[in-house]
C-alpha cells in the first residue's frame, strides 16, 4: 500500500511539472512574439521614413529629406542597414556629399566601423578635386581666395576654403601648388599659381636708412643720376654739370674726380627689400682697411652702416615689381 501511494505521488508531481513547463513555454512564446512585433514595427517605421525621404529627394526638397532620414536613424542608431539604405538613396540622386556624411555619421556612432570606414573612403575617392589656375607676377602681391566655386552634391556652390599654407611666396618664377580644405565639407581644392617673370628696373639713389615694419624690410631712398667720365665718353660729367647750370662744380672746365651727381629734386621714396635680396657695399664700409671693391653683406650689417645719421650712400637698386631684389653701393672718389 505504501509503495502504491509513493508511485501515485510521483505521477502527480510529474503531471504538475509538465503543466508548469507548458505554462513557461507558452509565456516565453508570448514574449518572443511581442519582441518580434516590436522589431517589425520599428523596421516598418524606419523603412517608412526612408521612403518618405526618398520621395522628398525626388522632389528636390533636400532639407525635408534630410529630416526624414534623421528620424529613420534616430529609431535605431546602431542599425547598419539604415545608413546603407540612406546612402544608396543619396547616391541614386547624385548627392554624393550627403551620402558621405551619412556613412561618416555611422562611423561616429560606432556602427560596424571597419566596413563603414571602407565605404567612406570609397566615396571620398570619387570626389573631384577642382583645380584653379591663377597668375601672379614675380615679387608681386597675391592673396589666396577665401572662397571658391565648386560642385557640392552635383550643384555649383560658393564655398569657403581654409588653405593649408596661406602665405604666398612670389619671389621665384615657377608654378606653385596650394591646397586647401572646404569648410563644412570634407573636400579638397587645389590652386596652381603661375608666377611670371618681370623686367628688372635699375635706379640710382641715395640710400638714406632702413627700417622694419610688420616683419618686412624697407629702404628709404632719394633718386639721383650719376655721371662719370670714361674712355668711351670722356666729358659726360662736365656736359651734365653745364647742362644743369652748375658751373661751381667746374675747375678749369673740369669736374673734380671726374664725376657729377645730378639731384632730381624728387621726394624721398621707400622701397621694400626682398628677404633674399643681394646686398653688397664697398669693402671699406665694413673694414676700415678695405678697398673700394664690392663685398656681400647681410641685411643686419647693411642696416648698421646705412642708419648712421645724415648719411647718404650713393647706390644702385634693382627692382622687380617695386621690390628691391639687389642693392649695390657705388664708390665715390
Amino acid at each position: 500500500m505504501k509503495r502504491k501511494n509513493i508511485i501515485s505521488l510521483i505521477v502527480i508531481f510529474m503531471i504538475i511539472l509538465s503543466f508548469s513547463g507548458c505554462a513557461s513555454e507558452s509565456k516565453g512564446n508570448v514574449v518572443t512574439s511581442d519582441v518580434k512585433k516590436e522589431e517589425k514595427l520599428k523596421d516598418d517605421k524606419i523603412n517608412s521614413y526612408i521612403e518618405e525621404g526618398s520621395k522628398l529627394l525626388g522632389e528636390k526638397k533636400f532639407d525635408e529629406a534630410k529630416s526624414a532620414f534623421q528620424k529613420a536613424i534616430s529609431e535605431d542608431k546602431s542599425n547598419k542597414d539604415t545608413y546603407i539604405k540612406i546612402k544608396d538613396k543619396y547616391m541614386e540622386n547624385q548627392r554624393m556629399d550627403d551620402a558621405y556624411q551619412i556613412i561618416n555619421l555611422g562611423v561616429k556612432n560606432n556602427v560596424d566601423t571597419e566596413n563603414m570606414k571602407k565605404i567612406s573612403s570609397d566615396i571620398k575617392s570619387k570626389f573631384e578635386v577642382p583645380i584653379i589656375e591663377q597668375k601672379a607676377y614675380e615679387y608681386g602681391k597675391y592673396s589666396l581666395p577665401s572662397s571658391v566655386k565648386m560642385k557640392i552634391n552635383n550643384e555649383e556652390k560658393q564655398v569657403n576654403v581654409v588653405w593649408n599654407n596661406p602665405k604666398v611666396d612670389t619671389t621665384k618664377v615657377k608654378v606653385k601648388k596650394y591646397t586647401g580644405k572646404v569648410q563644412g565639407y570634407d573636400r579638397e581644392v587645389q590652386l596652381n599659381l603661375n608666377i611670371l617673370p618681370v623686367k628688372t628696373v635699375k635706379k640710382t639713389v641715395y640710400a638714406m636708412g632702413t627700417y622694419i615694419k610688420n616683419n618686412r624690410r624697407y629702404l628709404k631712398t632719394r633718386e639721383v643720376e650719376f655721371f662719370r667720365d670714361t674712355d668711351e665718353d670722356i666729358d659726360i660729367a662736365e656736359r651734365m654739370a653745364i647742362q644743369d647750370g652748375n658751373y661751381d662744380c667746374l675747375i678749369d672746365g673740369m669736374v673734380e674726380d671726374d664725376y657729377y651727381i645730378r639731384d632730381l629734386n624728387k621726394p624721398m621714396k621707400v622701397y621694400e627689400m626682398a628677404p633674399n635680396a643681394d646686398i653688397s657695399v664697398c669693402e671699406y664700409m665694413v673694414n676700415s682697411s678695405g678697398s673700394a671693391g664690392q663685398k656681400k653683406i647681410n641685411y643686419e650689417k647693411f642696416s648698421k652702416v646705412n642708419n648712421i645719421q645724415d648719411r647718404q650712400i650713393l647706390s644702385y637698386i634693382y627692382l622687380k615689381n617695386g621690390v628691391i631684389v639687389k642693392y649695390e653701393q657705388q664708390f665715390v672718389p
